[in-house]
């Protein structure tokens, strides 16, 4: 398994050291909370994040969702699983 982070090549340079400790504190948070929604535990939130690339997709939506509260990464990514029908 990749980096549970999911960093993707060559994003890093693109922010500053803050930014990029927002973006992993929104992927942290996340699969902690989608998890405890979920009655799952971390791995498994992992391998489902990694099998349907919600990891990236939460970094590719810093913008929005650094603004928003913590539990919207969660919403965010049970609204794509639901639209692949997991």
């Amino acid at each position: 398994m990749r980096c549970a982070l999911g960093y993707m090549q060559g994003e890093s340079w693109k922010m500053n050291g803050k930014e990029e400790r927002d973006m992993n504190l929104i992927v942290v948070t996340t699969v902690e909370e989608f998890g405890f929604r979920h009655h799952m535990e971390t791995k498994e939130v992992l391998f489902l994040f990694e099998k349907y690339n919600i990891i990236a997709l939460l970094r590719s939506q810093y913008g929005v969702l650094h603004m928003m509260d913590l539990e919207e990464g969660a919403d965010f990514a049970e609204s794509v699983l639901h639209g692949a029908a997991v």
